[in-house]
């Protein structure tokens, strides 16, 4: 997958981040505003998708999936090289937008964060750990789910879909999710609403209305608005906007991320942030990518940052017995978290299988099945390594 960012108006790339994109590639089609489009390329495409985020210097970029290689696998990277960004002779000709894709709004949850909060998650995250609880988040276009407790086989979908891209097996629905166009048809068609679209485009004012609605709880219990997702700071500009928006109304506001995006990405959204929850899962860039598909060095520079803004800040560690639960692993993010901060307290996430479910749901499989959940001798040894640093740590249930 590679990146680059457009100018609708000239029907141009902008700033082209792989020797296979030229400035001068022509945008074909540019439908529904920020959604679906094609391109003309040297190298076979099979489909160019517009995401309004910010992992690049520009408003938007395009992620091209090729044929060759799968669309949204693990392994693939959504950040292109600094020759990704516009040049600033053509960032006049970048539309802004304050549009973001949205996949669940969960109202008065006591879980991310202090008080009674909403918690928006946002589509799309560059990273793919093997036990993410919430797959549907990590492509950052809307897609299709299959909700298998649901479905009555009746194979309607596979007679609707236009493309052919529909099976029915002993297994149940398959979707070819490569070339899958979004139309809906199927969704539209299923009378038991198996088929459900996962992530839709919503404005900031469209997201606003719905967190303020519960302003007094808010305000009674010290809550707010939590932003979660995959991953925020892959759409920071949408993010930044609804939290200033938060601010002005004296809610308060939690980032609660990865910490993989720019420094530029990272600095946008934290001018509006009040708490930040902060995932640390290895201190080994190699063990990192092996588990989570990308390096660490974004994270921990990001880090940084935060403590440097002087952000109230938590840190979690999601505990994952055989892969990130050595005393080494352990020693080394407690170390790391004590030389920049004594004041972080750090959060021991215990793995679950909650999400397993999920990933039937898009066609994949869960890779951790045989993988148990930590016993308390094993969470309370973390703990006091974590202690043992003079830093505050707590189990979270």
């Amino acid at each position: 997958m590679t990146l680059a960012s457009a100018d609708f108006r000239t029907g141009r790339c902008l700033g082209a981040c792989a020797p296979n994109l030229s400035s001068n590639s022509p945008l074909l089609a540019a439908r529904d505003k920020f959604e679906f489009g094609r391109i003309q390329l040297q190298r076979r495409v099979s489909r160019v998708d517009v995401i309004p985020c910010s992992l690049l210097q520009g408003e938007f970029i395009l992620a091209f999936s090729l044929e060759e290689a799968p669309s949204f696998g693990r392994g693939s990277s959504l950040i292109g090289s600094s020759s990704g960004r516009i040049p600033p002779e053509n960032s006049g000709n970048v539309r802004a937008t304050m549009d973001g894709i949205v996949y669940n709004i969960q109202r008065y949850s006591i879980d991310d964060g202090p008080g009674v909060r909403t918690t928006v998650f946002l589509k799309g995250c560059p990273l793919s750990c093997l036990w993410c609880s919430n797959p549907e988040s990590q492509n950052p276009l809307p897609e299709v789910t299959w909700r298998y407790t649901s479905c009555k086989r009746c194979g309607t979908c596979v007679e609707t879909c236009p493309l052919q891209l529909i099976t029915l097996d002993e297994d149940g629905v398959h979707i070819d999710r490569k070339n899958c166009d979004r139309c809906c048809k199927c969704i539209e068609a299923c009378v038991q609403e198996a088929l459900q679209m996962s992530g839709k485009k919503m404005t900031v004012d469209e997201v606003y209305d719905v967190v303020k609605r519960d302003a007094d709880y808010y305000k009674v219990s010290g809550g707010g608005l939590t932003c979660s997702g995959g991953e925020i700071l892959m759409q920071a500009d949408f993010v930044a906007e609804i939290f200033k928006r938060c601010k002005g109304d004296e809610i308060h506001t939690c980032a609660d991320t990865s910490g993989f995006g720019t420094k530029e990405a990272m600095e946008r959204v934290l001018a509006y942030t009040d708490l930040v929850y902060y995932d640390l899962k290895f201190m080994d860039p190699a063990e990192h990518k092996k588990a989570c598909g990308q390096s660490n060095e974004l994270i921990l520079s990001n880090l940084a940052l935060v403590v440097e803004k002087g952000i109230p800040m938590v840190i979690r560690v999601p505990l994952i017995p055989g892969y990130n639960d050595s005393d080494e692993n352990i020693t080394a993010i407690a170390k790391t978290v004590a030389e920049r901060t004594k004041e972080t307290p750090v959060h021991i996430l215990p793995y679950h299988r909650y999400g397993e479910n999920k990933y039937r749901m898009i066609d994949r499989k869960y890779q951790l099945e045989d993988v148990e959940s930590p016993t308390e001798e094993e969470l309370d040894k973390a703990k006091h390594i974590i202690e043992s640093f003079g830093l505050k740590c707590e189990i979270s249930k």
